[in-house]
């Protein structure tokens, strides 16, 4: 095998010349912590593998004292320690630096199913959390893990994992660059997150509120404006059950032409329109079907999709866990539909939850759902403003999404040496 100029050969593939490849149980540079708390007095908060998700505490399991805590509370973290979860397929990882972190490391013990291991001289730790929040470093744990049960690596398969090392400015730059592009994620990730309580707040207001109103009425199905009027679906529309053509899989009905819409492609996509469908039937398949066309509202009446509802920009066929609502009344805004059928989905799913009465959404029982009827002009004021709103969500979760890309390919490529970054 050649190398490229300026790089080198090993165990862990082709690195810089000026890179090692080491052990994590190489004790010139870490020292893998073993069990054991110091005594304490006063309480400390215990951090378990479900109080980590991904690379921040997201909860505290319990506080605890030295006497009083659950048997696995017997990790003692230290300065310059970094800990992964141990347990196959589980990216969980968190790190005290130097810098900030002393009194966290008074403030936390944590659980025997993480592991700790304390960085020397030239390791820097927000580096080495990177390593571990790597593909490379999570598939080797992982074909090292071992159990009968709950898979997980132990100290041995620790101390054979390799790591990449380059020198101490290097690493701090890598780390510096991956973490930047991963806080942009989280900052993303909060903008979403805060957007979506603004639209659950704006959606129960402009539902129930309108927009203006200053006088109200008392309805069966609670206070709605003076102007408006409430109707039940069947009232509206004519609500019909999609259809799957049997056997399934058949090859004379599947893998044709026509789209062929199913319950998991109601929540494919955060929007509120389905503009494309993965699967297909044959001409056959859509014979024994049911057609829809663009406009149409559907509804998810089985299955984790419960309740959802879309509206279709395709014309396609729809599969027996999707309800359609057919022949809309003029006096209803599909948009301003689709949300209100949003609202009551946690009710839908509460109704189904009740018994085996009610397996799935029947069409009576969407037939009998009550909503309120703004005058149209009002309704499509409504629906554009909770419209724009779901529009920036998609945004920022098409940009999360890119940056989390970036961040991968960040990884992939700095962690490597395949890109090197400019020490100063």
């Amino acid at each position: 095998m050649i190398n490229k100029p300026g790089y080198k050969t090993t165990d862990i593939g082709e690195i810089p010349k000026d890179w090692d490849a080491v052990r994590l149980g190489d004790k010139r540079f870490f020292v893998i912590l073993a069990s054991g708390i110091d005594h304490f007095t006063g309480t400390k908060r215990y951090l378990s593998t479900k109080s980590i998700e991904n690379d921040e505490i997201v909860n505290v399991e319990c506080e605890i004292t030295f006497d009083k805590r659950p048997s696995r509370a017997n990790m003692q973290p230290k300065l310059s320690s970094v800990w992964f979860a141990k347990m196959k397929n589980t990216v969980k990882v968190y790190c005290f630096t130097n810098s900030n972190m002393r009194e966290e490391t008074e403030r936390f013990i944590l659980s025997t199913g993480f592991a700790g291991v304390l960085c020397k001289d030239g390791i820097d730790p927000t580096y080495l959390k990177q390593v571990f929040l790597s593909d490379y470093f999570n598939r080797e744990k992982n074909e090292l893990a071992s159990g009968s049960t709950q898979q997980a690596v132990n100290n041995e398969g620790i101390l054979s994992i390799l790591v990449p090392l380059p020198p101490l400015l290097e690493q701090q730059k890598i780390a510096s660059i991956i973490s930047t592009a991963h806080e942009l994620t989280k900052e993303t990730s909060e903008i979403i997150q805060k957007t979506q309580e603004l639209k659950k707040s704006l959606t129960q207001q402009l539902l129930t509120k309108g927009v203006g109103h200053a006088k109200f009425k008392q309805t069966e199905i609670g206070e709605i404006p003076e102007e408006w009027t409430h109707m039940r679906i069947g009232e509206i529309s004519r609500v019909v059950r999609g259809s799957t053509p049997r056997p399934a899989r058949d090859p004379r009905y599947f893998g044709g032409s026509f789209d062929w819409i199913t319950v998991s492609e109601l929540t494919k996509d955060r929007g509120i329109f389905l503009r494309d469908t993965s699967m297909r039937i044959t001409e056959e398949g859509a014979k024994r079907s049911r057609r829809v066309e663009p406009g149409t509202l559907l509804l998810a009446n089985s299955g984790f999709s419960l309740g959802v509802p879309k509206i279709t920009q395709i014309t396609g066929y729809i599969n027996d866990g999707i309800a359609a609502l057919l022949d809309l009344s003029q006096c209803v805004v599909p948009s301003f539909l689709y949300y209100c059928l949003s609202r009551l989905t946690p009710y839908l799913r509460s109704v189904v939850a009740r018994g085996v009465d009610q397996p799935n959404l029947n069409t009576t029982l969407i037939s009998e759902l009550e909503i309120p009827i703004p005058p149209v002009a009002e309704q499509k004021r409504i629906a554009d403003v909770l419209y724009s709103i779901d529009e920036k969500v998609e945004r920022e979760t098409e940009y999360r999404y890119k940056l989390e890309i970036l961040r991968k390919g960040l990884m992939k490529d700095l962690l490597t040496g395949r890109v090197r970054v400019k020490v100063d």
